[in-house]
């Protein structure tokens, strides 16, 4: 909101420094300013809490050195679904947030199963099955190409690494 001097009008300094007059903002403009700051605030507010959390790390630190935004939504919109099924989608999004189908989940959650490990008897996380897990050499072999060192942020933030994770869960769920 402007101070109560300023609501008849505010001063702007120009190219040349001189003053100019301009019109004072309607209350709706006042209010649609208020609720951009208001937003941006939250966001920061929000972006500190969750950089700062020591809680569930998993999606942090695959996003840390990326800086994930809409362009990774794009691509996934654009490319991923217009050819795979949403079945592959929904695998996508459950390696990138470390929420799904795995043993770890149901574990963390209390949620029975008959078991919470892999084939191999380790316990099934994200980075087992798409690191560890000797079962699934042959189907790592593609990821391995696009990161030798596996680094999930390279594999779950870029086309090329969302691409050979779509090969992979296609061979590993069949």
């Amino acid at each position: 909101m402007l101070a109560k001097d300023d609501r008849d009008y505010m001063i702007k300094k120009d190219e040349k420094q001189k003053c100019k007059r301009v019109e004072p903002l309607t209350l709706k403009q006042q209010q649609n300013q208020t609720i951009g700051i208001l937003k941006k605030q939250a966001m920061e507010e929000w972006q500190e809490m969750y950089w700062n959390s020591s809680k569930d790390l998993w999606y942090h630190n695959i996003t840390v050195e990326s800086k994930c935004t809409d362009n990774l939504s794009k691509m996934v919109t654009g490319v991923i679904m217009k050819k795979d099924s949403r079945r592959i989608l929904s695998n996508i999004t459950q390696f990138r947030t470390g929420h799904g189908n795995f043993g770890a989940w149901f574990k963390k959650f209390g949620i029975e199963k008959d078991s919470y490990n892999c084939k191999c008897g380790e316990l099934e996380t994200v980075h087992h099955i798409l690191v560890e897990c000797p079962l699934l050499e042959e189907e790592r072999k593609g990821l391995k190409r696009i990161s030798p060192e596996m680094d999930m942020s390279t594999l779950l933030n870029s086309l090329t690494g969302l691409q050979e994770i779509v090969s992979f869960i296609s061979a590993w769920r069949d």
